[in-house]
């Protein structure tokens, strides 16, 4: 069909996206019929999304599809669309049956574009003995149902231990960035959570998240996630020979990861005393970014705890939330509203960032 950009008194209409309703009839005296496109006896239940897994490394998701219909069927089909109706995949089996069925599907997703609300149809065909009761005879779909699933990249939060009276704001702090993390300045948000002070859980989750927030003790080229100990450190290069990680003792080495293994991670943000200080030339920022980060960021000097970093935590990660500020900017920004109200020498003004980026809109690095 064809239209000239008018409305009904010809007066030409404001730019923008139109939709168009087509509807039919019979002609006058034309008898009248029992045909429709979709099956008027085969009817879909309205399914469920479960167990939904996030693959990181590979950028695929894995979740049940749970289904039923008010009869059995000859095949059941689902397709899956991202936040702007792309299809991306989908799949099917035969014969479909009544009863609740239960289907695994696993779908790639694009790191850097389109998170939000995804969304399965689903239909199903109608067996022989149902389209018998057509008046063509023909086989029909049944009635097409859809479900959302919401899907955006993930964050992780790891307060240290046996911080003790000198940081008692820690759990306060990794809790108020989850909240910011979540709810973003918008719609788009992460999906954060806290995980286990332990460097091996560490070393794990640096390749699976898109953003990585430790804040607890640390040292030059290391975190300490159980506090002021020899072992449960996760470590960025080798500050002599090389080590292999020992998960025993809770040692862990960045370098020992493959290259481009931290390709996904966006942002690692190591919030400790000296993490980003060297020791004998070995960096645990740097080594963060040679293994495919995009931005991380550390201090190199002794950090306070006190009213001055709930203020930079809290600002910092606002300031993140809005889709205009860069991580560099955001923590000048913070860093400038600790010292007009506090003045130096909390530590903070030795912020160290290695490279840079938007958090806003939620994304993966790469």
């Amino acid at each position: 069909m064809s239209w000239d950009g008018n409305d009904s008194m010809g007066h030409p209409v404001d730019t923008g996206i139109y939709s168009y309703l087509i509807s039919a009839q019979h002609g006058v005296g034309a008898l009248g019929c029992n045909d429709q496109d979709k099956s008027p006896a085969l009817q879909l239940n309205i399914p469920m999304l479960t167990n939904w897994v996030f693959s990181v490394p590979n950028m695929t998701v894995t979740s049940d599809l749970t289904h039923s219909a008010s009869q059995d069927g000859v095949d059941f089909a689902w397709s899956i669309y991202d936040p702007a109706t792309i299809f991306v995949g989908g799949g099917s089996h035969s014969p479909a049956t009544a009863i609740a069925h239960t289907d695994a599907t696993t779908f790639q997703v694009n790191p850097t574009g389109c998170f939000g609300d995804w969304t399965y149809v689903l239909s199903e065909n109608e067996n022989a003995t149902q389209a018998a009761n057509n008046r063509n005879g023909a086989v029909k779909p049944a009635l097409q149902v859809g479900v959302t699933m919401p899907i955006w990249p993930n964050a992780i939060d790891i307060p240290g231990l046996n911080y003790g009276v000198d940081w008692p704001n820690v759990d306060a702090r990794v809790a108020d960035a989850v909240a910011k993390q979540s709810t973003g300045d918008g719609a788009s948000h992460y999906s954060a959570l806290e995980d286990l002070p332990n460097a091996g859980q560490a070393y794990s989750d640096l390749s699976k998240c898109a953003v990585f927030h430790y804040c607890g003790h640390a040292d030059p080229n290391a975190i300490d996630l159980s506090g002021w100990n020899i072992y449960n450190q996760l470590h960025g290069g080798f500050p002599g020979a090389q080590q292999d990680n020992d998960p025993a003792s809770l040692e862990y080495w960045l370098a020992n990861m493959p290259g481009g293994a931290l390709r996904h991670c966006l942002f690692a943000y190591y919030e400790g005393c000296h993490s980003g200080a060297s020791d004998n030339d070995a960096n645990l920022l740097d080594m963060t970014i040679t293994k495919g980060a995009t931005c991380a960021m550390g201090f190199t000097d002794e950090l306070e705890d006190g009213p001055w970093s709930v203020l930079f935590d809290g600002n910092f990660w606002q300031y993140t939330a809005r889709d205009d500020w860069y991580v560099l900017g955001a923590a000048t920004r913070a860093l400038g509203d600790v010292m007009q109200q506090w003045g130096m020498g909390h530590g903070y003004e030795s912020l160290v960032v290695r490279g840079d980026t938007k958090l806003m809109p939620a994304k993966f690095g790469g």
